[in-house]
């Protein structure tokens, strides 16, 4: 949810994706740690994907082609036609989990062609994974997600996941430890018993 600043020739200009990627750009600036938003002309790495999410108060986001008489017009073009023309972001997708559906339009001689998927499945080869709608409880909600994947097709986990998966692994060890520690204090006390039959025979 940065600004993303797009026109060097309008440096005011900005879309604001519900979320986008950079591949190969650190999460932190050094002007700016936190981000709050993205220069393209000064990072010189252009966005690989964007997402724009449909909400009640903007149940089509911006995503139409601009009316041919704006063109040349000194306004800011629509998203779609920066995250195409001005940008060429390579996917553009958008998730309406009002619908339960995930668009996605990839980016083509240098044109989007609508590649929405009949999984809602999208697979990002340059970064390695893909995104998709997973449906299931996430921060006490149980809707449709968007959720990443990796390359088996399996749900990357989330920070939940990952801290529940860590305690378990954790609680697994602390019964494996202390079972072990059974094991060597009863193989101890038989080593004590054997060694007081072994004195007491030998008397």
């Amino acid at each position: 949810d940065l600004y993303l600043y797009y026109d060097p020739d309008h440096p005011r200009w900005y879309k604001r994706p519900d979320w986008f990627a950079v591949l190969g750009v650190p999460r932190a600036h050094p002007k700016d740690p936190l981000r709050c938003s993205y220069v393209t002309w000064e990072e010189r790495v252009l966005p690989y994907v964007v997402v724009e999410l449909v909400s009640h108060t903007d149940p089509d986001p911006d995503q139409g082609e601009p009316p041919e008489s704006a063109e040349g017009m000194d306004k800011p073009p629509n998203k779609w036609a920066v995250y195409e023309r001005s940008l060429g972001i390579p996917f553009y997708l958008i998730h309406d989990r009002f619908k339960d559906k995930l668009r996605c339009y990839t980016l083509e001689g240098g044109r989007y062609r609508d590649t929405t998927p009949t999984d809602r499945r999208v697979w990002l080869p340059a970064a390695g994974l893909g995104i998709g709608v997973w449906e299931g409880t996430f921060k006490g909600a149980q809707l449709s997600w968007l959720r990443g994947f990796d390359a088996a097709g399996q749900w990357l986990p989330t920070g939940e996941e990952r801290e529940l998966r860590q305690r378990r692994q954790i609680e697994r060890a602390n019964r494996r430890a202390e079972l072990q520690s059974r094991r060597t204090e009863l193989e101890s006390r038989r080593a004590d018993q054997e060694g007081q039959r072994a004195d007491q025979e030998g008397r």
